[in-house]
C-alpha cells in the first residue's frame, strides 16, 4: 500500500499544488513544514516520507521520535465516528456563573479542576484553589485534552465574558464542551504564587519534590 500510494503521488505533474491538512507543530504528524502550500516537485525533493525506502524502513522512520499522544485523541476518534450535537446546542446548556472577586462568596465543587485561561501574570496575582492555568495563547486544546481526561468535569474561567466565549469554542473543538460544569469570570482571587527561593531550593533539595513535566524527548 505504501509503494502504490507513493507511486501514485510521483506520477502527478511536478507543478501540481499540495495543501497541508495540518499546520506545523501539530501532534498529528511529524516534521511538517510551516509553508501554506507546496508542489509535487518540492515534496519529492524534501518530504522524508516520499524518499526511496522499503515498507519496513518507512514504518520505522514514521514511528521514530513520535511525541506523546494526548488523552483526547482516541476520544475524538470515537466522537467523529458517532457524531455530535450541534455546537450552539451544546454550548447553550452550559451554566454561566457570576464574576468572582476576592470577597465573593462562591460555592464550587472542590474536587473539580478549574481551568483558568487568563494570562500568567493575572493568574499569579490571584487565583482560586484547584486551578490550572492554561492560557488562551498557545496550544490550549492540546493541554486541555492532555490534563483533563475525557468525561472528566471541569470549570472554565477567564478574564472576561468575551474570553469565556472564545475559550468555549476552543474547548468544543475537541469535544470537551459537555464536560464544563460552569463558566465564570475572575477579577481577583485569594491564592498568590510567590517566586521560588532558588538559593533555598539549591541548598535544601531534599525538602522538595521535583516534578518534571517535560515530554519524554
Amino acid at each position: 500500500m505504501y509503494h502504490s500510494l507513493r507511486n501514485k503521488l510521483m506520477s502527478l505533474d511536478d507543478d501540481v499544488l499540495v495543501y497541508p491538512a495540518h499546520g506545523a507543530g501539530t501532534l498529528c504528524e511529524k516534521n511538517l513544514s510551516k509553508e501554506n502550500s507546496s508542489t509535487i516537485e518540492e515534496e519529492e525533493k524534501t518530504n522524508w516520507s516520499l524518499q526511496n525506502a522499503t515498507e519496513e524502513e518507512f514504518v520505522k522512520n514514521l514511528l521514530a521520535g513520535q511525541p506523546f499522544v494526548p488523552q483526547y485523541f482516541s476520544f475524538d476518534v470515537e466522537l467523529n465516528r458517532k457524531g455530535v450535537s450541534a455546537m450552539n446546542e451544546s454550548l447553550s446548556k452550559i451554566k454561566n456563573g457570576e464574576v468572582i472577586h476576592k470577597s465573593t462568596n462562591y460555592s464550587l465543587d472542590k474536587t473539580i479542576w478549574i481551568v483558568d485561561t487568563r494570562k500568567e501574570n493575572m493568574f499569579k496575582y490571584g487565583h482560586l484553589p484547584q486551578s490550572i492555568n492554561l492560557m488562551e495563547e498557545g496550544k490550549f486544546e492540546t493541554w486541555l485534552g492532555s490534563i483533563i481526561k475525557p468525561g472528566e468535569p471541569f470549570y472554565l474561567a477567564g478574564e472576561s465574558s468575551e474570553q469565556i466565549q472564545r475559550m468555549l469554542i476552543r474547548a468544543a473543538a475537541i469535544g470537551y464542551e459537555s464536560q464544563i460544569r460552569e463558566t465564570f469570570v475572575i477579577n481577583d482571587a485569594g491564592i498568590k504564587d510567590d517566586k521560588i527561593d532558588v538559593a533555598e531550593f539549591k541548598n535544601h533539595q531534599k525538602n522538595f519534590t521535583i516534578v518534571d513535566v517535560r515530554n519524554i524527548s
